[in-house]
């Protein structure tokens, strides 16, 4: 109960922040069943999310498609910010350096026999934990075929293969 107040708190707070866009879950739904629409052509046989971001948009698109999903935790140690804990709440950008630390593996990959995979992520601002999300699955199933896809992607930055829209870069706040 305490934590919801909090997070109700701090979407509030960051919704008043001018150079922060907020997708609320109505937002992030509507993008991923949008995203799921395009990757329907593509006809993959699995769909990994990489958490914590991209697992609302995994669980979404999985279903839309009807087939499997599995989640793998890619993560980078997270500061606080304002007093909120980042490792709950996905940001792009250059907040407190954030992305300029690596991203690291968190658990393990799961056995893979599929071999056309599409990997998730809410955005993708470095490309850097997309890239080891796919190199990680090309060692466990070598025979893969890896689509990238995010709901964001940014100008001038690393692009997946699929996105649901281009953004200027700047800050973006997925919650």
């Amino acid at each position: 109960m305490l934590e919801e107040l909090v997070h109700s708190m701090q979407r509030e707070i960051f919704k008043k922040i001018p150079f922060i866009n907020f997708l609320s879950l109505e937002d992030i739904s509507e993008r991923s069943n949008a995203l799921a629409e395009q990757l329907a052509k593509e006809k993959p046989d699995l769909v990994i999310g990489i958490a914590n971001g991209g697992r609302y948009t995994s669980n979404i698109i999985a279903n839309y498609l009807g087939i499997k999903e599995v989640k793998i935790h890619i993560g980078r140690k997270r500061p606080l910010l304002l007093g909120v804990d980042l490792s709950e709440i996905a940001i792009a950008g250059k907040i407190s350096g954030y992305l300029k630390r690596d991203p690291y593996l968190i658990g393990k990959i799961p056995e893979i026999e599929e071999e056309k995979i599409l990997l998730v992520d809410d955005d993708c601002w470095t490309g850097k934990s997309i890239k080891l999300a796919k190199k990680l699955i090309e060692e466990v199933q070598p025979k893969a075929r890896v689509i990238s896809a995010t709901l964001l992607a940014y100008e001038d930055q690393f692009s997946p293969d699929y996105y649901g829209e281009m953004v200027v870069p700047k800050n973006c706040l997925c919650r």
